[in-house]
């Protein structure tokens, strides 16, 4: 049995207490005493040869109740010059190799650290209502565990069978590209999910009340909106929440098990998927503020499918979403200053109001938090709003696309000038496609 085999591994080649998310992290921000820990163990020939034997069982992982410690260790062990994971899921073989710098303290170790993350918050921190050991919040987040895992508790066995392969698999369209990965993983949702090997016997033996078609079907929703609960009042408009989730709706009339599990369970398990997920990025972005703004948008969410409604007071919601966008440190007045701002404007409400009617604003966070600077990103946004204005592209169908690469200390340079120069001198770069409606910000 390859679980079996994986805890004697685990056993033999690692402490007892062995807190692989820490070693990971600390890793990744150069804080280790042991940096070769992910690098330097390999099985011998015996195990290697009885590995061959288990290779084709990885699906049965999934069923495990330590199902992320056994992803950790078969990440960290090697055969050859391939982890254990690698030989057995040709995802994470694509994956473990793309990387990220920034605030994506993961990921600077291979995305494939990040998914595993995932898993084990999903699968196991959330489960338990313990928070991991990789980080020491400056607040008693005991509650926050407590409450995700009170809504994990709440879901169906299905649900959160559901939950554990879509953590695995959220980010398979990063095997085409980092850019709009939420999209192009849904035609690859099929196959990387038969490629688990999870057949319907192993489903119906687990009591899992879907077929393997309609548990397809919810991963390529899961797959193409798993950022959907972090885009709420922050990248996205109400408006664009509201038709993507009515796009939602029509997918689930397939049929009347996958009706229930939207009505029913749907919003939780994006809502547990949304925290995993940026907690996998790094464990500060998890605030107080953070996760009430998350219990937010799980609400406003449900609210959207049982009352067929969206419209929110543009003067809260528009201050909202521009806060969200700001690092945690920045946003006490932030309030203050896009008020301030305003006022010395022509239309003092067209800001904010331009704030939640955007459509989209892609990659806005990774731009404009390393700004630090409320100001600057105010102007930034208002720059924004006024090449719209420019092109003729109405705020509710504009979206912005902010190069996540920029040259962050170029562009603070830049904002201190008036727009005239920076349009005159294309000092910041502003491609704009009328028909698309969208404008790219770089500099």
């Amino acid at each position: 049995m390859l679980a079996d085999f994986l805890r004697r591994l685990g056993t033999k080649y690692f402490p007892a207490k062995v807190c692989f998310e820490k070693y990971a992290r600390d890793i990744a921000l150069g804080q280790s005493s042991d940096p070769y820990f992910f690098d330097t163990k390999f099985i011998n020939k015996n195990e290697a040869t009885e590995f061959l034997n288990y290779q084709d069982s990885f699906g049965s992982l999934f069923f495990e109740d330590d199902f992320a410690h056994l992803l950790w260790i078969s990440k960290c062990l090697h055969i050859g010059a391939s982890t254990l994971l690698a030989e057995m899921n040709n995802y994470i073989s694509a994956v473990q190799e793309v990387n990220r710098g920034g605030i994506n303290s993961y990921k600077r170790i291979g995305w494939d650290a990040h998914i595993i993350y995932v898993c084990q918050l999903t699968a196991d921190n959330f489960v338990k209502g313990a928070p991991p050991q990789a980080y020491t919040w400056d607040f008693d987040v005991k509650y926050i565990y407590e409450y995700f895992q009170e809504v994990h508790a709440s879901l169906s066995k299905t649900a959160q069978f559901i939950l554990r392969a879509g953590s695995f698999l959220h980010d398979i369209g990063i095997m085409e590209d980092i850019k709009d990965h939420e999209e192009k993983g849904i035609p690859l949702t099929e196959k990387n999910y038969l490629d688990l090997g999870i057949t319907d016997n192993n489903l119906s033996s687990q009591e899992i009340l879907l077929s393997t078609a309609e548990i397809i079907y919810v991963m390529r929703v899961i797959v193409g909106n798993h950022q959907i609960i972090n885009q709420v009042a922050a990248e996205a408009s109400d408006k664009y929440i509201y038709e993507k989730m009515c796009t939602i709706k029509k997918m689930f009339s397939f049929s009347a098990g996958l009706s229930d599990l939207l009505k029913n369970e749907l919003i939780d398990m994006l809502f547990l998927l949304a925290a995993a997920d940026m907690i996998a990025v790094d464990d500060s972005l998890l605030s107080i503020r953070k996760f009430n703004e998350l219990v937010e948008a799980r609400v406003f969410l449900k609210q959207i499918y049982c009352d067929d409604k969206y419209q929110r007071d543009y003067n809260i919601f528009g201050v909202k979403r521009f806060i969200s966008l700001l690092p945690d440190e920045k946003k006490g007045n932030a309030e203050h200053v896009l008020a301030s701002y305003a006022e010395k404007s022509e239309d003092k409400h067209a800001i904010v109001e331009f704030l939640y009617q955007i459509k989209f604003m892609g990659f806005a966070m990774a731009v404009i938090k390393p700004l630090n600077d409320t100001l600057k990103a105010v102007k930034l946004i208002d720059w924004c709003r006024r090449i719209a204005c420019i092109v003729k592209i109405p705020a509710d169908e504009l979206v912005i696309i902010f190069d996540p690469d920029i040259n962050c200390e170029k562009l603070v340079n830049i904002l201190e000038l008036e727009l005239d120069d920076i349009i005159l001198y294309k000092k910041i770069f502003y491609h704009y496609d009328a028909c698309q409606k969208t404008i790219e910000v770089n500099c």
